[in-house]
């Protein structure tokens, strides 16, 4: 009984050394080197998925005379179709790595600005990117392949919300570089005068300072900044005192640092109005002062050290000079009437007057008709602006107010200056002398004889370099009606 147990103990034995001899086992790790998640299967097993990067667990890979290999196969985005079988030895651990066979596009963005941004690629979920990172995404193409991909950034500090279209070709990085539109600007105010100023400053996104203040003479206010655009942005300036108004803008840029010294662009004047009658004052880049007779005003005004000055009134010609005034200085300066006022009065009980000859008492001639289309009837005058401080004879034609009337020839010759400042009286027939007939008069219907020599012009001394006369033609009024300041010839 006993040599028929260690018998079947034998043939056991013998069984399983065959079968050990049979069934011998290698060992398989699969690697996923692609750039997306794949579904692998060894040897027709279950499938597993595998993340980017990951190592699987170890496979036992049975194998015998008849097979001694482990078949992989694999789905997943950057592969097409994988099956392998790879070769594995009794004993030996394989490891496998699974590669892409797609070669594929790969797009990084990139975040150049001081600041994180947020964006949206392919109209995916929201991601963000801090100041100075970047990220990478691959995308399955083959060589020359094109994707095109909606990109949305911002908005953020540093960036305007934009909208583009990313183009990925297959075999070929794009990098795309956030760069920032925005960056920060500094200005700083000093106040070089001598008095305290208020400054103003504002421009895009200021931060932590007040818009205005008080700035003390000689001292430096604090710096501003601004987040500006790189293409510039417009800061504006306010800057008021007495000796001070500035109210400007000016373009900053980042990472420029404006600094404003700050001066005197007004000058103090005193405009004295020394005419017993009105004025008016103009002085360059300010507004008109207007005058009553005998004011004064006395106020600061924009000059830059070459300004044109005009003045003009009832006893003063329009007149522009140009004055070195220099801001920061104080000037006074005199409105000085050069002026009279000629003023015609036709007092006769019948004639008109249709001719009017102002001339210098120098010239040889009476000049041209000063009344043009007027006519001078019974108790009507006229009035003229005419060069102050110097003698003036006048010539009249006159007659009776009758398309076929005669016209005679008066004269007044002055011997007196007409003093500035006047309006000068000439009553008419009173003063004046009839020096001639119709035959020397002018015509009603032709017009008038312009240019006439004066009487015993050829046995007088005139003067040769004689200053052009100024005569205006001012207004008709009532006759026996003056100024404030008349007097009678």
């Amino acid at each position: 009984m006993k040599t028929k147990y260690l018998y079947l103990f034998a043939i056991a034995i013998l069984f399983f050394g065959c079968l050990l001899q049979n069934q011998r086992e290698g060992y398989l790790f699969v690697i996923n080197n692609t750039n997306s998640i794949i579904t692998f299967s060894i040897d027709n097993t279950a499938e597993q998925e595998l993340s980017v990067g990951d190592t699987s667990d170890i496979f036992a890979i049975s194998i015998n005379k008849s097979k001694d290999y482990a078949r992989i196969s694999a789905i997943g985005e950057w592969l097409n179709n994988f099956i392998v079988n790879t070769p594995i030895l009794e004993g030996d651990t394989v490891i496998y790595n699974i590669n892409s066979q797609i070669s594929g596009g790969f797009l990084r963005i990139k975040n150049n600005t001081p600041g994180s941004i947020g964006y949206e690629l392919n109209n995916q979920t929201r991601e963000y990117l801090n100041r100075s990172t970047d990220r990478l995404y691959t995308f399955p193409l083959d060589s020359m392949e094109i994707l095109t991909l909606p990109l949305r950034i911002g908005p953020s500090d540093y960036i305007d919300l934009f909208s583009t279209t990313i183009i990925v070709t297959g075999g070929d990085t794009l990098d795309y570089n956030v760069e920032p539109e925005y960056g920060w600007g500094f200005a700083k105010v000093v106040n070089m005068t001598d008095t305290e100023i208020w400054t103003e400053m504002w421009g895009p996104k200021t931060t932590g300072m007040a818009v205005g203040y008080f700035l003390g003479a000689g001292d430096t206010g604090p710096q501003h900044q601004y987040l500006v655009k790189y293409s510039g942005s417009s800061v504006s300036q306010y800057i008021s005192s007495d000796w001070v108004s500035i109210n400007t803008s000016y373009i900053l840029r980042p990472e420029e640092y404006k600094i404003f010294n700050i001066e005197p662009n007004k000058a103090n004047i005193s405009l004295i109005n020394l005419s017993v009658d009105s004025m008016d004052c103009t002085i360059e880049n300010n507004d008109t002062r207007y005058f009553v007779g005998n004011d004064s005003i006395d106020n600061k005004y924009f000059v830059d050290g070459d300004v044109v000055v005009s003045s003009a009134g009832r006893y003063k010609f329009l007149e522009s000079e140009n004055m070195v005034w220099l801001p920061g200085s104080t000037y006074r300066y005199e409105l000085v009437p050069d002026a009279c006022e000629i003023q015609l009065n036709n007092l006769h009980p019948n004639r008109a007057i249709y001719y009017v000859y102002i001339s210098l008492s120098t010239a040889a001639i009476w000049g041209d008709d000063q009344l043009g289309d007027d006519i001078l009837y019974p108790q009507e005058g006229y009035v003229w602006k005419a060069d102050g401080d110097v003698i003036w004879d006048i010539r009249v034609e006159a007659g009776d107010p009758h398309d076929d009337s005669t016209l005679y020839v008066y004269e007044f010759r002055d011997t007196e200056d007409c003093t500035s400042d006047i309006t000068w009286i000439y009553d008419f027939p009173t003063i004046f002398t009839l020096v001639a007939d119709s035959a020397f008069a002018s015509s009603k219907i032709t017009g008038p004889v312009n240019n006439t020599m004066k009487a015993n012009s050829l046995n007088k001394v005139f003067d040769t370099n004689l200053k052009p006369a100024r005569v205006e033609k001012i207004r008709k009024v009532d006759a026996g009606k003056a100024g404030l300041k008349a007097l009678k010839k």
